[in-house]
């Protein structure tokens, strides 16, 4: 990889496609097909000096996670904070690129 990164690809999938918590199946299943595409992205675009980042974040106070009890909405990932995390990521040179960011607001074993 160059460099010098001829572009970027940030996208936002979740803690949900690095494991599974609950009975529910689809959700974490498209989660795990969009890492396999990052994944796939980063192998195609690697010698083209693309750098992809798939950032995981755990519970983000949206209106997704406006439900959970279990977590104050203050406590939770704020939308603003992945917004600048992701802005920083598509300015960073293809040699610093991470190709897997994890955030988490409570701590998983």
């Amino acid at each position: 990889m160059a460099g010098e990164s001829d572009g970027s690809v940030a996208a936002l999938v979740s803690m949900s496609g690095q494991r599974v918590k609950g009975p529910l199946a689809a959700y974490p299943c498209s989660k795990f097909a969009l890492m396999a595409l990052c994944q796939s992205m980063r192998n195609k675009g690697w010698d083209a000096g693309i750098g992809v980042t798939a950032i995981c974040p755990g519970w983000v106070n949206t209106a997704m996670a406006s439900q959970v009890t279990a977590l104050p909405a203050g406590a939770m990932t704020q939308p603003e904070d992945l917004a600048a995390l992701a802005a920083q990521l598509l300015r960073l040179p293809a040699s610093a690129v991470p190709f897997e960011l994890k955030i988490n607001c409570v701590l998983e074993p």
